[in-house]
């Protein structure tokens, strides 16, 4: 994965300990945010739920559950990753059955500008989410400076 993939990674795509009433106010909460900065179109949001509900992207991994959200490129206008730690359990349905309830500790949206792009960043993000290491820093840190520097560190 090329640096310019994560040319909008960046210390303010780092939100923590926010509560959200569900996923859909994370959803939209988070679509509005990155609407703001001009790295996703309008109509993000709704691309967003209705990806969720037809490949849904909660996963058990060994240390904690996390969330891997993203739309299509069409509905992206700059590459990022956002990360978020919501302060409160939100549902997702698990990637690979649908139907198993994942409550993610860890969020990350994902904007890729290319489709084929997907499955290196995902490669990617699973040996993070198999790093103690790496978990813990983020759900033990209390600064956006911390979370950034670990995720720095591992792009």
């Amino acid at each position: 994965m090329s640096n310019s993939q994560l040319l909008a990674f960046d210390r303010e795509l780092v939100k923590l300990d926010e509560y959200y009433e569900s996923q859909e106010e994370l959803f939209n909460k988070i679509a509005a945010w990155l609407h703001d900065k001009e790295l996703v179109h309008e109509n993000y949001s709704e691309a967003l739920k209705k990806r969720e509900l037809e490949f849904p992207t909660g996963l058990h991994t060994k240390l904690y559950d996390v969330a891997i959200p993203h739309a299509d490129p069409i509905h992206v206008k700059k590459p990022f990753i956002a990360f978020v730690r919501p302060a409160n359990e939100i549902v997702f349905n698990e990637m690979a059955t649908k139907k198993a309830e994942v409550k993610p500790k860890i969020i990350l949206f994902l904007g890729l500008m290319k489709s084929e792009e997907q499955l290196s960043v995902l490669q990617k993000l699973m040996k993070l989410f198999s790093s103690e290491e790496f978990m813990t820093g983020c759900l033990q840190s209390v600064e956006d400076e911390k979370v950034f520097e670990l995720l720095e560190s591992a792009f």
